[in-house]
Order: C-alpha cells, then sequence, then structure tokens
C-alpha cells in the first residue's frame, strides 16, 4: 500500500492506535506469566484467595497444564500453578546482538516463522516452474 494507491470501495483498513511506551510496558506486563509454587498441600480454593485472582480464574490457567484438575482438586506441596498471564509461553527472541551487550535492557521481539523447504525442493520447483 502507498500513499497514492487507489481503495476500491467498501476496503476495509486497520490502522493501529498509538500507544505509549507505558501502555505497551502494561500491556506486556499483564500477559507475563506468574508462577506459584506451593510451600505445603493445599487447595485451589485457598490458592486462588492468596494469590488474588478467581478460583474459575486460576482453574482456567491451569487444567490444560495440570491434568484432571477440578475447583475440588487437593494440590499437593510443590505443584507449581500459573497465577496470572497468558496461559501461552512466549520465548523472548532478540533479533541481533553483540557478544558483550547486556541483554536485560532489550526489548522482546515475538517472531513468527514459516518452515524453510530444504534448499534442493526449492530449487527442483523453481527449475521445473522455468521448463
Amino acid at each position: 500500500l502507498t500513499a497514492t494507491a487507489l481503495l476500491k470501495k467498501g476496503t476495509k483498513l486497520q490502522v493501529p492506535i498509538k500507544q505509549t511506551e507505558a501502555t505497551v510496558e502494561a500491556q506486556f506486563a499483564s500477559e507475563k506469566q506468574r508462577f506459584r509454587v506451593l510451600e505445603s498441600d493445599s487447595t485451589l480454593r485457598r490458592e486462588a484467595e492468596r494469590a488474588g485472582v478467581s478460583t474459575s480464574d486460576l482453574l482456567e490457567r491451569n487444567k490444560s497444564r495440570i491434568k484432571g484438575l477440578q475447583l475440588s482438586s487437593h494440590l499437593l506441596k510443590g505443584t507449581r500453578l500459573l497465577v496470572s498471564g497468558s496461559e501461552r509461553e512466549f520465548e523472548e527472541y532478540c533479533h541481533w546482538t553483540y557478544p558483550e551487550d547486556d541483554n536485560s535492557n532489550n526489548c522482546p521481539s515475538y517472531m513468527m516463522a514459516l518452515k524453510l523447504k530444504p534448499h534442493a525442493e526449492r530449487v527442483s520447483k523453481s527449475a521445473q516452474q522455468l521448463a
């Protein structure tokens, strides 16, 4: 899309909202995972109260991680509960750094990538298209 491009009638554009650095940091902090490791046997309801979250939220965040988890479940010492943040795990990726860089101050970048086919397969397909 260029500044002089003509758009067809009915074309919908998505325009990003300008965000402040504080807004972006708050959103990132809300998605960051926070875990609680139980120091003694407990219940889901008790741990939800301790973490300051609703029991249903705590259940939803952890039922895919802990097989058979229910509201009435008895939790054993050492159980690791996700108490806040997204269920999805993000892995930080930095595009470029030097060995002597301090990475603690770098902003994370979340990338999606398609699996590339081996070079031989890509070359053979392009050779077939030319023939």
